[in-house]
């Protein structure tokens, strides 16, 4: 998936330009890494303002400047440490800082409160590095949604369901990278949405988000939506799992899963990234509920 970088300049959303085809071009590494940062980016600053909130720190948690502010501490935080060791240094420094308010010893910053976090929180690094104390990784609030598109980026498009606990790709994993390159298998892919697709979707009656794809429940069977890359590593984990027995294995792809999968996914066929993101549009526009909205209405009833 390339993303060209003239992306991250549009305020529009991300999520908005992964939609169009035309302008999924990926270009580099780098790319890759902006997509990464994006999203992690996105996932830290509601955990920021949740934070900021719980103690009403905030004045001001809706300026543009000030958002700025904290996205260029996140882009130095990144560099060292995981998503979920930046949530640690955030949750401490603003009690930190509550504390100090509640002393009256924020002086001017009183009108500066997001500075003066991101000032506590450099300098409580600056201790732990000094102490030669490790940060603690916090794991992500059970609170807190994590967004649909980071949960579609991470778990379906690059296979990092850890995301929260991992560092940020360093430069040096480039070639790692473009050896793993998924696109080398999109010849076989269906490049478009097609009447499988649409006919799955009018008669679904929920959805979720699956490690290797998107699963949709169209009142038979779920059918499973996916890569042809996520395909591959889906059927791997169950060989390793010993659930491939010789009785399947000279059937496709498609009937191994079938039959080895606990779930017994159904699976028409394999997609490119992009269709897979359309999916998940017209499920959203056609206000398909999820697997979690649909137990609830069916409890309710």
């Amino acid at each position: 998936m390339n993303i060209a970088s003239d992306l991250f300049n549009d305020k529009r959303n991300l999520f908005q330009e992964l939609k169009n085809p035309k302008k999924l071009v990926v270009n580099s590494f780098q790319e890759y890494r902006k997509i990464w940062q994006h999203y992690v980016f996105a996932e830290l600053h509601k955990l920021f303002i949740f934070q900021m909130s719980q103690f009403r720190i905030d004045k001001e948690l809706d300026s543009i400047n000030k958002k700025q502010q904290i996205y260029a501490a996140f882009d130095r935080w990144m560099e060292v440490y995981t998503p979920s060791q930046i949530y640690a240094i955030i949750y401490k420094s603003v009690r930190d800082v509550d504390n100090i308010r509640t002393l009256g010893k924020m002086g001017n910053y009183k009108f500066h409160e997001m500075k003066f976090v991101i000032k506590i929180a450099d300098r409580m690094i600056v201790k732990y590095e000094k102490e030669n104390w490790g940060i603690q990784h916090y794991d992500f609030p059970t609170s807190i949604e994590i967004n649909l598109q980071t949960q579609i980026f991470f778990n379906t498009i690059v296979h990092e369901p850890n995301w929260f606990d991992s560092n940020l790709p360093g430069l040096n994993q480039n070639e790692v990278f473009v050896d793993n390159d998924i696109y080398y298998l999109k010849e076989t892919e269906c490049q478009h949405v097609d009447f499988f697709v649409h006919s799955t979707i009018d008669e679904a009656i929920y959805y979720y988000i699956f490690t290797y794809g998107i699963v949709i429940n169209d009142g038979n069977v779920e059918v499973l939506f996916t890569t042809k890359e996520s395909l591959i590593s889906y059927k791997n984990i169950l060989n390793q799992k010993g659930l491939l027995s010789e009785d399947v294995r000279n059937m496709d792809i498609f009937s191994q899963i079938c039959y080895a999968s606990v779930k017994g996914f159904y699976i028409q066929d394999c997609y490119c990234s992009n269709v897979i993101f359309q999916i998940i549009t017209i499920l959203l526009k056609n206000k398909v509920p999820t697997k979690e909205e649909w137990k609830l209405n069916q409890s309710n009833n």
